[in-house]
């Protein structure tokens, strides 16, 4: 059985931002969200520009942070 991992309030709320999702989104909204997400920040979209795709490399990160909490993962 899987272990439930607990995220702190400000954290939860804070990821819900950073997925542009509603607090209660289901699995399948966060799934959904994670992926638009990962589309419009993509460092590869950004090859023309240094500056941009260290932007997109970092916020990639925090995308990822943010789906694997709140999915327990």
């Amino acid at each position: 059985m899987e272990e439930l991992r607990l995220v702190p309030l400000s954290d939860y709320d804070a990821d819900c931002r950073m997925l542009e999702i509603e607090r209660g989104a289901s699995l399948e909204e966060i799934k959904q969200a994670y992926r638009d997400q990962t589309k419009v920040w993509h460092p590869d979209r950004f090859s023309s520009d240094v500056r941009l795709q260290k932007k997109a490399e970092d916020k990639i990160k925090q995308i990822n942070l943010a789906y694997r909490r709140l999915c327990g993962l």
